[in-house]
């Protein structure tokens, strides 16, 4: 179990370690019915192992599934417009036509519509080869969406075709055999300035990855029995620090059973056995407070979107809210479709839980 524990921040391969939540039933419907749906979720909370144990689940229904990752995809350093948005939609389509084998029809394709848009190229090539080459139907999961804010070209066009795409299953059936799945770090409102180009319904097509409920963390018990100590206190004591944030509850079980033998030695004859809340104090004050800051992946990325100096205003609505939150007196009700609300719980400051905003040391 402590081998699994420190891959808590990797994605989750089969047979090791997973917490499964309602939030996995939840998508999981909504693809097999054809539903478009956009995931929001804060960085490793574990939405790359929510989509990877959807598509097994989907393709055991007999749906083809796709995963396109938008950073492995890259952005172009090319700033000619000209130059980097045919490309970027080129790359794209190569990355969907390879795993469907149908990577040399798919340049043939486009070099006879090279008077097309790259947009409309690329639309038609979804239509036109993979919708006729592909009987089943096929679900197109588009991870790190938020990476086309960093696009040289209007990304608007981008979304604006995948509604265009969801509009036209009325009309079309072959459009019906394709479900568009995003996954992404951000609210498609900050993502996507034009707002008739959302490509899912707003809230209604959105789906949150919720952090593990104080119950859900019982599936760490097992792994924590070689810990002196009762292993249900060391979880509750882990939740005081984590809120069941998915990777720093991984991470901070692990240094548990890597520092348990060193640190209770330390004490041995000194001192009285530490509690279980004083063990973790103190292996949280080591993993996340000292040094780890600057390393950890999660907390690097707090940071950056708060920088010292210079913040923009909603970065400094965030912090001011992050502050009442932290206060807990009285308690913030979540509202759903408050902007600020809502890039707070994406930094991963705050969680969403029993209709309150939860304060995430």
């Amino acid at each position: 179990m402590a081998k699994v524990f420190r891959q808590g921040q990797a994605i989750v391969d089969e047979g090791t370690f997973y917490v499964e939540r309602q939030v996995d039933g939840q998508l999981f419907e909504r693809l097999k019915n054809g539903e478009f749906t956009f995931v929001m979720a804060p960085r490793q909370v574990g939405k790359s192992s929510l989509l990877r144990r959807t598509a097994r689940r989907l393709e055991a229904e007999g749906i083809k599934v796709v995963t396109i990752d938008l950073q492995a995809i890259g952005i172009g350093t090319d700033d000619n417009k000209e130059v980097a948005e045919p490309r970027w939609y080129q790359s794209f389509a190569s990355a969907m036509a390879r795993p469907l084998g149908l990577d040399q029809e798919r340049k043939a394709f486009f070099a006879d519509r090279a008077e097309l848009t790259p947009v409309a190229a690329w639309t038609a090539f979804l239509r036109d080869l993979l919708l006729e080459r592909m009987s089943a139907p096929i679900v197109l999961m588009i991870d790190e969406a938020d990476r086309t804010r960093m696009l040289p070209f209007d990304c608007n066009e981008f979304f604006g075709a995948l509604r265009a795409i969801r509009n036209s299953r009325s009309t079309d059936a072959a459009w019906r055999r394709l479900t568009i799945c995003l996954c992404g770090v951000t609210a498609p409102r900050d993502l996507i300035t034009d707002p008739t180009a959302i490509p899912v319904d707003v809230p209604a097509g959105l789906l949150r990855v919720p952090d593990l409920s104080r119950a859900e963390l019982d599936a760490f018990v097992e792994g924590l029995k070689g810990i002196p100590g009762d292993p249900n206190r060391l979880l509750d004591a882990v939740d005081v620090w984590t809120n069941g944030q998915p990777a720093m509850t991984q991470k901070l079980c692990a240094a548990l059973l890597t520092t348990a033998d060193e640190m209770r030695s330390e004490q041995a004859g000194s001192e009285p056995d530490l509690s279980e809340q004083q063990f973790v104090d103190r292996v949280v004050q080591q993993v996340f407070l000292g040094e780890g800051r600057r390393n950890d992946a999660l907390l690097m990325d707090v940071e950056h979107r708060f920088p010292l100096g210079g913040l923009p205003d909603k970065a400094i609505a965030v912090l001011s809210l992050y502050q009442i939150v932290k206060a807990k007196d009285p308690p913030v009700p979540v509202l759903p479709e408050d902007p600020i609300q809502l890039r707070l719980v994406l930094s991963g400051l705050a969680a969403a839980c029993g209709g309150s905003l939860r304060f995430v040391t």
